[in-house]
């Protein structure tokens, strides 16, 4: 019969009760606690300290406020200069042709030159270059679009909101029957019967970007309309106060300076 093997050494868990096994050999700082340990007699385990990354990391999450995206911030800030300082940034002139070097693979692979880093086009014309002068098409289309659907959709909101009713409704109505439409449909519609622009693709954008805007600025003015503002209503009522003792100040000043109004008052 072989021989039984002995218990594994425990040791005593600080503040009494429980006991901790030893599953490293006796290492004491491979210490884990038993599942039995405390059990029925109503003691708590002790849970063995983790790692200070892993401490501070779930305490970051709940804790604090997340900060920004820095590497989309980066990447974006990297096109934005590199579209407002192509001239100085960019390796080459975006319309210079070289038939000799057309199709030409990116550098690191095989045949790529290093004067031309993403390869060239069919033509020859450098595709970085291109790419950085592009990036200016893209934003000013971008930036564009925004201010004129931000301008068009806060109008129709605000409109929608004051005057309620059938106005509201009829708004309403004319968002949503926007938002059911699609861009890249509009797009190829103007595209087919006007012909491919720059104004054409801001055009087919703002057309249905502004819906979205509207939505959103008509929801928050009626909020703000509904609340009460104890300050800004002390504000018009000093205001209108101000402005009626003017009036009066006004009128009986003229009644004393002109002789006509006080005799036929």
């Amino acid at each position: 019969m072989p021989a039984s093997r002995p218990p594994s050494p425990t040791l005593p868990r600080k503040g009494g009760g429980g006991a901790w096994c030893n599953r490293n050999h006796g290492h004491p700082r491979d210490l884990t606690p038993s599942p039995l340990a405390g059990e029925g007699r109503g003691d708590r385990v002790t849970e063995i300290p983790v790692g200070m990354l892993a401490r501070l990391w779930p305490r970051r999450r709940a804790g604090r406020v997340a900060g920004p995206p820095i590497v989309p911030l980066a990447i974006l800030v990297a096109v934005v200069l590199a579209a407002v300082f192509a001239e100085w940034v960019a390796p080459g002139d975006p319309f210079r042709q070289s038939l000799r070097f057309g199709f030409k693979p990116p550098v690191w692979l095989d045949g790529g030159r290093w004067a031309n880093l993403l390869g060239t086009d069919r033509l020859g014309r450098d595709l970085l270059t291109r790419i950085i002068y592009g990036a200016r098409v893209s934003l000013t289309a971008g930036v564009v679009t925004v201010v004129v659907a931000t301008f068009v959709g806060v109008a129709v909101g605000l409109a929608a909101a004051y005057f309620r009713g059938r106005v509201d409704a009829v708004l309403m109505q004319l968002t949503d029957a926007t938002l059911s439409i699609p861009i890249i449909l509009l797009a190829l519609i103007l595209a087919v019967t006007v012909g491919p622009s720059f104004q054409n693709v801001v055009i087919a954008i703002a057309a249905i970007l502004w819906a979205r805007y509207a939505r959103v600025i008509r929801g928050e003015a009626l909020s703000l309309m509904e609340r009460d503002f104890p300050v800004i209503q002390a504000v018009v009522l000093v205001a209108a106060l101000i402005v009626t003792v003017a009036n009066l100040a006004v009128d009986a000043l003229y009644v004393l300076i002109d002789p006509r109004i006080r005799h036929a008052g």
